[in-house]
């Protein structure tokens, strides 16, 4: 068995290769090839899990999940990718999800997205002709 130095890897993936001398001949001799730059630890994502990888080796090619806590969505890309000692694309962001306000009978509403301190929906009820909105 032999294995690559510091920074290298054999090109066919894994850690080691194994290599035999038969009737005085080499055989199974891989090449070694230049090791990716590992990257820092993925960026935090508020409202978000993301997925980590065994012993939390962030090594090249690397590719690392985010997924939103209840209620909240994702927005952007849910994988990023670990290239070269970076990662490849901004992390996703984690926007509240409210589900649509209850209808209302001979009524509609309309909702309108304002952006305050994180994301609020504002809703407005309008009664169909000869009705009036009354709250109870």
């Amino acid at each position: 068995y032999y294995s690559c130095n510091v920074g290298f890897k054999p090109s066919t993936g894994g850690w080691w290769g194994e290599a035999t001398c038969t009737e005085g001949t080499w055989s199974g001799i891989l090449e070694c090839i230049a090791q990716g730059v590992p990257c820092d630890p993925p960026p935090k994502v508020e409202n978000a899990i993301v997925e980590i990888p065994y012993k939390n080796k962030y090594i090249d090619g690397l590719k690392v999940n985010y997924e939103c806590r209840k209620s909240f969505e994702i927005e952007g890309l849910k994988k990023i990718t670990c290239e070269n000692g970076s990662w490849t694309t901004p992390p996703p962001t984690c926007k509240p999800s409210c589900p649509d306000p209850p209808s209302i009978q001979n009524g509609d509403f309309t909702k309108e997205l304002i952006e305050v301190e994180g994301v609020i929906t504002e809703v407005s009820y309008q009664c169909s002709r000869q009705y009036t909105l009354s709250f109870t």
